[in-house]
């Protein structure tokens, strides 16, 4: 059963307590800061309902690609790593977020100073793709092109490209509520990218 009222309080005071002496700002359960050459950071305290438990997630994003204002919400922020992943390697991961008491620790005593470390385009994709190897990541593509990493830039395109044409091969619309709204989207998707190949040539 999820924790109380005053449990929610009193964890997101602690991150709170960590994250504005480290110059970060307060929206909701969410902290956002711009550091180095554009590169967005965001914490945010989390309740994952399938383990019954709190996370800090952390989200690093490239201010050099195409940003989404409600990201800047606490509500809407995306967030994609919680804080164990990011700064545990494979030296010593750790799957799943531990007790709130050392996610805290975490944050506290490697987060920050791990995020603060992450202050260029070229240290914000290696950061990423340290947790994440799939290249079909759009959000990649902006800090490769920042640190003039071309060859990546495309091959995060064609992984995109790849991943569109599986998805019109088999695709099955008993499986997707909104036919037309999918498609619609997959035809938004792939303009883009052909936009953003266009930069390239």
């Amino acid at each position: 059963m999820r924790c109380d009222f005053q449990m929610d309080k009193l964890f997101l005071d602690q991150v709170r307590k960590i994250c504005i002496p480290a110059g970060f700002h307060s929206r909701g359960s969410a902290f956002f800061r711009i550091i180095g050459d554009g590169v967005l950071q965001v914490v945010k305290l989390q309740y994952q309902m399938r383990r019954y438990s709190y996370e800090i997630s952390v989200g690093l994003f490239s201010m050099y690609g195409e940003l989404q204002p409600e990201w800047f919400t606490a509500s809407h922020c995306i967030p994609r790593y919680y804080i164990g992943e990011l700064v545990s390697q494979s030296d010593r991961p750790i799957l799943f977020p531990p007790a709130p008491n050392i996610q805290l620790d975490l944050l506290l005593n490697e987060g920050i100073s791990y995020l603060d470390s992450i202050n260029s385009q070229c240290g914000l994709v290696k950061a990423i793709s340290m947790v994440d190897r799939r290249w079909n990541d759009e959000l990649k593509f902006a800090p490769y092109l920042a640190c003039g990493d071309i060859g990546s830039a495309r091959r995060v395109l064609k992984a995109i490209n790849d991943q569109h044409g599986f998805a019109q091969a088999n695709f099955e619309p008993t499986l997707v509520d909104d036919v037309e709204e999918y498609m619609t989207r997959i035809r938004k998707e792939n303009e883009k990218i052909c936009q953003l190949q266009q930069m390239l040539d």
